[in-house]
């Protein structure tokens, strides 16, 4: 833990350092670094995000809208595309909702019950671990 300290504060009070540039006034970021678990680590500029995230978009919608097959077509109530689509929505912010509650009561009991408030910083898959079974309990 030392050494990687001191190497940091060697690069930043270095010549090369570009804390200097900071006084100049804050700069949009111009990359994404995109890392998945393990060793796999990506970076691209951000045009070229916008046009994966978008392309993603459209072929996802497409493949939704395309592959849509309406429920219950024998009763007659039809609800349709976009209705089902608006509850699925729906269902997907009530389980948006109880993975961000679910994993904080977990992270509480760890801080104030356990006393091991850090315990999630050991390592890249203790937290996977820990708050993965629930975000998916919530």
């Amino acid at each position: 833990m030392g050494e990687n300290s001191l190497a940091l504060i060697q690069y930043l009070s270095s010549e090369g350092s570009p804390l200097s540039t900071l006084t100049e006034g804050y700069a949009p970021p111009t990359t994404v670094f995109f890392a998945h678990v393990g060793r796999t680590f990506f970076m691209y500029s951000f045009a070229t995000a916008k046009i994966i995230y978008a392309v993603l978009f459209a072929v996802s919608f497409g493949l939704v809208r395309l592959t849509f097959v309406d429920p219950a077509p024998a009763l007659k109530k039809r609800n349709g595309f976009w209705k089902e689509q608006i509850k699925g929505g729906v269902a997907v912010s009530a389980g948006m909702l109880g993975t961000i509650v679910v994993p904080n009561v977990v992270a509480l009991l760890m801080k104030y019950g356990l006393k091991k408030g850090m315990s999630w910083f050991n390592g890249p898959l203790v937290p996977i671990g820990l708050y993965g079974p629930a975000a998916v309990l919530g």
